[in-house]
């Protein structure tokens, strides 16, 4: 590749480095890859570079695949934000949410959950009272607040190292109408996660159960998302619309979404429509289907009455068990499509 490319793709995109280089100052990379590590994150910034040839194009994605396997080797905070979505519903989206972030922290990541549910599962599924609280994501859309200091006065620490919570409270039932009359009310979170880039290595994001612009919002500002599925005729019955909508935001708003997976929860394997459904999943998506699945506990019932993950309740139980094994393999997937 030309140097002179790489010179113009840089100066292009970024034209002050110094505050990124800050965070991964114990590590010893060149500025220029540095700079064309962030240069090639953001999928928006695609368009922006205008490389001429296909062969630096190829250069580029290789270079990329190897240099965020060498981030992830070495500790440094390469951002991997994940929604878990579906239009209906009672299919375990905030159990899933709450135990995959749980997980993530537990084995050492930096992790950030994010309710977007104005339920407040999630916030109450990790020992915070939503009743009680004197801010939440919902401050932080209808002010669009941006600046990182007054993020951080809303991001609330839970009891479990390395696991920090962004929560919401039944105030977030008036953001549909709040976010209508604002410009460029689809990037509003995005924004916001920018602000805060280098301090988490996941952002977990529990949507609420409907196409609204709150789920919009938590899709645009994704790199990936993970399909919580009961087996139900109803929840077979909404996976079309579902993958129509995600369709939809990836062509229009973020070209850099793609689906992680697509999890089967409150699986009985007892049940011959549950199996049939498990077969029908794999059929329709494939390998895109987890090798996991959640089987039905009432100890995760359990854990949600005390405030607690399951990660992080009882080990001896199906629940614990699922759940470690599909926060494995989402950091598998992860490092594998990174």
């Amino acid at each position: 590749m030309k140097q002179d490319n790489i010179d113009r793709i840089i100066k292009e995109t970024y034209t002050d480095f110094n505050s990124e280089l800050d965070i991964h100052s114990d590590i010893k990379i060149p500025v220029w890859r540095m700079k064309l590590f962030q240069t090639i994150r953001y999928s928006e910034n695609l368009e922006k570079m205008k490389i001429p040839t296909f062969k630096e194009k190829f250069l580029i994605n290789l270079f990329t695949s190897i240099f965020f396997r060498l981030c992830l080797y070495k500790g440094v905070m390469y951002l991997v934000i994940i929604s878990i979505f579906n239009q209906k519903g009672g299919c375990g989206k905030s159990t899933t949410a709450i135990n995959l972030a749980a997980y993530l922290a537990k084995h050492g990541k930096k992790t950030l959950l994010i309710d977007m549910d104005s339920q407040a599962n999630s916030t109450v599924g990790v020992g915070i009272d939503d009743e009680k609280l004197t801010s939440s994501i919902y401050d932080l859309l209808n002010n669009q607040e941006f600046k990182k200091e007054n993020i951080l006065k809303v991001i609330k620490k839970t009891e479990y190292p390395k696991l920090h919570i962004i929560p919401s409270d039944i105030n977030l039932a008036n953001a549909e109408i709040t976010l209508s009359s604002i410009m460029s009310r689809e990037t509003v979170l995005k924004r916001i996660l920018e602000s805060i880039d280098g301090l988490y290595q996941y952002v977990i994001i529990d949507c609420p159960p409907s196409l609204g612009l709150l789920s919009v919002n938590s899709l645009v500002a994704s790199n990936y998302l993970i399909i919580p599925v009961d087996p139900s005729f109803f929840s077979m019955k909404g996976i079309k619309n579902l993958i129509s909508s995600f369709n939809g935001i990836k062509i229009n708003l973020n070209p850099g979404l793609d689906i992680l997976g697509v999890l089967i929860t409150k699986f009985n394997g007892r049940k011959t429509i549950s199996k049939d459904i498990k077969e029908t999943l794999i059929n329709a998506f494939g390998d895109k289907v987890f090798k996991t699945v959640i089987r039905i506990d009432s100890k995760i019932e359990y854990s949600q009455d005390n405030g607690k993950p399951i990660i992080n309740f009882y080990e001896k139980c199906h629940g614990f068990e699922d759940y470690t094994a599909f926060g494995s393999e989402v950091v598998k997937w992860v490092t594998q499509k990174i």
